[in-house]
Order: C-alpha cells, then sequence, then structure tokens
C-alpha cells in the first residue's frame, strides 16, 4: 500500500508527491484529454494531457476506476478556470505515460455523488432560455442514439432522453456525441438522473434541457432519499408521458388564445375542423424553401433564394376553420402536415389536378370529408395575431393523455 497525499495539498511547490482517487468527467478533444480525480475525502482536481500523451492515455483512463498520479513525468500548474469546474486552485498537467498507473491495492472510492439543488420540471419555462438549473427526475424513456449529418458533412452521435418528475411535467433532454454514447439505458429502465447545470432551451415554445460541455454534469440513480422517494413515486404512480407538445400550460381554448398576451407565442388548441380550403402550387425545389416561384421562358424563379432553375417541387398550404366550445379562428397548415391530414401528397394531387380543376376540386372534398371535417385534433399554432395562426404540426388527440391534462389543470386551478 503506497503513501499519498490529500488532494487539497497539492501545489506548484512541492517537487515529489503521489496521489490515488476515482476518475470521472472523463472528456477527449481533437488533442487534448481531461478528467478529474477525486480522492477518499471527496477532494477533487483536474486532470489533463495533450498531444501523443493524451492519445496514450486514453485507451488506458476510465471512469469509476481509481489511478495513481505521481510527480514524476506531471506538473502542478495554476487551474485553467474556463475549462475548470472542480472549483480547485490548481490542476495536474501529464507530460509521460508513466505519470499514471492502475490503482488496485488501495480501499475502493465510490465516484462522488452530485451535490443539487433540483428544481421542479414544471419550473423550467419559468426560468427562460439560457439559465442553468439542477434537475431530479426519473428517465421515462432514451431513444436509441442515431448518427446526425451536420453541414460540413460530419456525422455525430446524438440521443433524446425524455425525463419527467412528480410535477407530471414532461422535458426531454438532447446528448450529444460522448454523453450520447455513455448513456446507457434500456428501454424498459426508468433509473433517477441527477443532472447539475443543465441549460435550459426552448424551440417554438418547448422547453427542454441541453448539455453545456463541462458544465453540465449527470449522475443516474444518485444515493440519495430524494432519488429514492423518486423511484418510489413513479413505481407507484406509472405516470402517463404526455408530448411536451400538449404540455398543460400551453394548452388553450380559442377563446383564451385570442388575447394579446398570447401573440407571437406557441400554443396548443385542441380543436376541430369545420372548413378547409387546400391549394397546390409549384413552389422552389430547394427543399428547405416554401416560396412559390414565378414562371419565366420555361425557368423557374424564386424570389426568396434568388436562384433560377428548370425544376420546382409541388407543395400545398391549407387555410381552415377551426372550432372548440369558446369560438372559432383561422389557421393556415403548410406542407407536410396538410399531406398528413389529406392522407396523400402533393405530388399524386399534382396527377390528380392534370385530369381537370373540377375532378381536383372533388378530390380535395372528399378527402375533407373522409379525414378531417369534425374531427378532433391538436393544433400546435402560432399565434401572429388574433385573426390569422400558422400552425407548426397538427396531430390527432391521444384523449388518454388529454384527459390526464385536463384533470390536472382543474386540479391547478382549485389550488
Amino acid at each position: 500500500m503506497s503513501v499519498c497525499c490529500r488532494i487539497d495539498l497539492l501545489t506548484p511547490y512541492i517537487s515529489k508527491w503521489k496521489i490515488y482517487g476515482v476518475v470521472t468527467d472523463k472528456k477527449r478533444t481533437l488533442n487534448s484529454l481531461s478528467f478529474s480525480i477525486t480522492d477518499k475525502g471527496a477532494r477533487q482536481i483536474r486532470v489533463v494531457a495533450f498531444g501523443n500523451i493524451a492519445q496514450l492515455l486514453d485507451g488506458f483512463i476510465d471512469e469509476r476506476q481509481m489511478y495513481y498520479i505521481t510527480s514524476e513525468g506531471s506538473k502542478v500548474v495554476p487551474a485553467d478556470r474556463r475549462y475548470n469546474t472542480t472549483g480547485a486552485p490548481y490542476e495536474i498537467r501529464i507530460n509521460s505515460r508513466q505519470a499514471v498507473s492502475l490503482c488496485s491495492d488501495m480501499p475502493t472510492i465510490n465516484p462522488p455523488q452530485l451535490a443539487i439543488n433540483a428544481t421542479s420540471l414544471d419550473r423550467i419555462s419559468s426560468l427562460g432560455k439560457g439559465a442553468l438549473v439542477d434537475v431530479l427526475a426519473v428517465v421515462h424513456m432514451a431513444e436509441e442514439a442515431s448518427e446526425i449529418s451536420m453541414k460540413n458533412g460530419r456525422k455525430i452521435l446524438k440521443r433524446n432522453v425524455h425525463l419527467i418528475d412528480k410535477s407530471n411535467t414532461p422535458v426531454h433532454v438532447t446528448l450529444w456525441r460522448d454523453e450520447a454514447s455513455k448513456f446507457d439505458v434500456r428501454p424498459n429502465d426508468h433509473p433517477v438522473i441527477a443532472i447539475k447545470n443543465g441549460l435550459v432551451d426552448e424551440y417554438q415554445g418547448i422547453y427542454c434541457l441541453k448539455f453545456q460541455g463541462k458544465t453540465t454534469k449527470w449522475h443516474l440513480n444518485p444515493d440519495s432519499k430524494e432519488a429514492e422517494e423518486l423511484a418510489e413515486w413513479f413505481a407507484m404512480e406509472n405516470p402517463v408521458f404526455t408530448s411536451p407538445k400538449a404540455k398543460q400550460r400551453e394548452l388553450l381554448t380559442i377563446g383564451m388564445a385570442e388575447s394579446d398576451q398570447h401573440y407571437g407565442t406557441y400554443i396548443n388548441i385542441v380543436a376541430q375542423i369545420q372548413r378547409a380550403d387546400a391549394i397546390l402550387y409549384k413552389a422552389c425545389a430547394n427543399q428547405k424553401c416554401r416560396k412559390k416561384v414565378s414562371e419565366i421562358n420555361g425557368q423557374y424563379h424564386c424570389e426568396k433564394c434568388g436562384v433560377t432553375c428548370s425544376t420546382f417541387k409541388y407543395d400545398l398550404f391549407m387555410n381552415c376553420d377551426i372550432f372548440d366550445a369558446t369560438g372559432c379562428n383561422t389557421v393556415t397548415i403548410f406542407g407536410k402536415e396538410v399531406e398528413k391530414l389529406l392522407c396523400t401528397t402533393a405530388e399524386q394531387l399534382a396527377l390528380v389536378q392534370e385530369e381537370g380543376y373540377e375532378r381536383y376540386e372533388s378530390e380535395i372534398q372528399k378527402r375533407c370529408t373522409d379525414s378531417i371535417y369534425y374531427r378532433t385534433f391538436n393544433f400546435r399554432i402560432c399565434a401572429k395575431n388574433c385573426w390569422g395562426w400558422d400552425v407548426s404540426s397538427v396531430e390527432p388527440v391521444n384523449f388518454k393523455e388529454y384527459r390526464t391534462i385536463l384533470k390536472n389543470t382543474v386540479r391547478q386551478l382549485q389550488l
């Protein structure tokens, strides 16, 4: 058994020293490797290596494993506050592979628990985009990791994880790269997760969490009373996971949504369609553009993209009157959402239109009657003003989820 010093006693002025501890927070970049090492007194320091040394250590260093680090081949330097989140004034820079060795003859040290001040998931939206928050929640579902192609052609790993807590509020976390691969949770497992310094993000009115580089830390099944109580709650209640697009705080009636305070925001409205006009048109060939093109000498010009080309694509938009018990309003639905409602594609409707306008109108009305009139949908809406709303998505209503939302809404109104 070796004689080791405490991590908090390390300074640049000590020439010979030896420490041991358990590794956490391993990070690998193109030219560097960093990790934290924690001793038996829960004292922590950051360790970093560069270039060839980082490459040599990468396959040797594993999280939750114990290692020795000595002064022979390493150096204690002031902490780089841009990347160091341990709170220690110094960090260790490894200059030789021989500075690090496996530790198997010392008492086992468990990885440190995250000290968090947990915020309920239903309060995340009130904190606003960009806020850092601590969370304690249950993993309701972890999606399979998938590769995403970036604009520069590189592919990176992505995984969506869906969380829920006692507030019955669903929130998803997006994991990238190493975090996505390290998050090894099977589909039927529901561990408790502690997240420290998660970054609040927002898209189209839906709030979620992101990991902010080295600032965000997470731990599965933390050893705490709060985590045990949360796991017991989930096992007993078996809560229904409601899609974030139907969160109760965003679910409004048409009458409520017509007030000024909701202009420019994204909301959900459960309503029925009583009138629909589907318009087929020639659009820019760019898949990300829906602008109508002008035909000039057999060429098709898009004012938005500023390009003229020989091809175009067919696209759709639909003006609808929707209603519920509190009122009626006009919405506009675009592209794929229209195709989903009509159970067909723009290209197929273009073939029908070639047979004549009356044939096209008859086909549209038949599909509206068969598929959408007086059926209940959940509309995700951007309320730009009181008289016209754009629909970003439309889905059939899951009445089991909807019933749960209504019950929770009534319960909150009674508080």
